[in-house]
């Protein structure tokens, strides 16, 4: 009987343990998205916090290409600094799956990929990048 109990005791630790995890990792993941959606991300540099990055692959669909030259476009006659290029590099510190999961979910989003200081979207529509950059 106490071996029982002793097991019991231990299912509901390992299962608690479990459930605290997953919610500590779901949190992190929430803190690491901003409202307009756009992902904390290790961008290689020192990313410019006032100009938009936009990436575009030079093999990049045509409706993909002209969204990046109409954010371009948008962008620059609301005044805002913008910088086009056709790659980007990521710096790592150890930062763990979680952060190669997150560029994985920016870059499988879809061209062009936004990034405003260490956050990045990847196909947003100019709302979000306004909203994004005046945060």
């Amino acid at each position: 009987m106490n071996i029982l109990k002793l097991l019991l005791i231990a299912g509901i630790a390992g299962g608690g343990w479990h459930y605290w995890s997953k919610q500590q990792a779901t949190q992190a993941q929430a803190a690491a998205t901003s409202p307009s959606g756009f992902v904390s991300l290790p961008l290689q540099g020192n990313p410019n916090p006032v100009q938009v990055l936009i990436v575009a692959p030079e093999n990049c669909s045509a409706d993909a290409a002209r969204h990046a030259d109409d954010l371009e476009i948008d962008l620059r006659r609301a005044g805002i600094s913008v910088r086009r290029t056709h790659q980007v590099n990521f710096e790592f510190s150890g930062g763990g799956t979680d952060t190669m999961q997150r560029i994985q979910q920016v870059m499988n989003s879809g061209p062009p990929v936004v990034f405003i200081g260490n956050r990045a979207k990847g196909s947003p529509t100019l709302a979000e990048v306004l909203a994004e950059y005046r945060r």
